[in-house]
């Protein structure tokens, strides 16, 4: 009986507990969407770079080709 009034008292805190983990939960799991977003954003951008600068070399290497 004494566990059992143990366990009524921290009941309570145990679900104020568990209430401020899941919302922690649910903060990272935004916050690691967010963070996805920016990868693939940053992704298509290094690719967008590395396409623009294939096309520069290719635009230079022509310039500087000699001409016959």
């Amino acid at each position: 009986s004494r566990q059992r009034a143990a366990a009524r008292e921290l009941a309570p805190m145990i679900d104020k507990d568990k209430e401020a983990l899941m919302e922690e939960i649910l903060k990272l799991k935004s916050l690691l969407s967010t963070k996805r977003e920016q990868i693939a954003t940053l992704r298509a951008v290094l690719k967008a770079n590395k396409q623009a600068q294939c096309l520069l070399m290719k635009s230079v290497n022509a310039y500087e080709a000699p001409s016959i």
